[in-house]
């Protein structure tokens, strides 16, 4: 386990193996009572995106190969956009830009 909400009252971790003293190179989401879905990003693209995103809620989602349109995400979709507008408004950045692409990619 690489990261994890323990205080959120949901189960909801992230985790990458190790082989052989060498962390593979992919990170896996799991959110009950959604599943559990790899990332298309490694330990380092994870920090990074953790950093960019100040860690808003489900973020992740935005890395795994989901469809967000689905009327079970409302509500995790209602948490990326309410995030994605908070950091727009006070810590615009220029990463923020490939996340909208992510979001509206799962939302299709």
């Amino acid at each position: 386990m690489i990261d994890h909400q323990p205080d959120s009252g949901v189960i909801a971790f992230e985790a990458a193996q190790v082989r052989d003293g060498t962390l593979a190179p992919h990170v896996w989401m799991h959110r009950f009572p959604y599943g559990t879905f790899e990332l298309d990003i490694d330990y380092p693209g994870y920090l990074e995106a953790l950093l960019l995103t100040k860690g808003l809620y489900g973020w992740p989602f935005l890395y795994a190969d989901v469809r967000l349109d689905d009327p079970g995400y409302v509500r995790i979709v209602r948490l990326i956009r309410s995030g994605l507008d908070f950091l727009h408004d006070r810590l615009p950045d220029p990463g923020l830009g490939e996340l909208e692409i992510r979001l509206a990619e799962r939302l299709r």
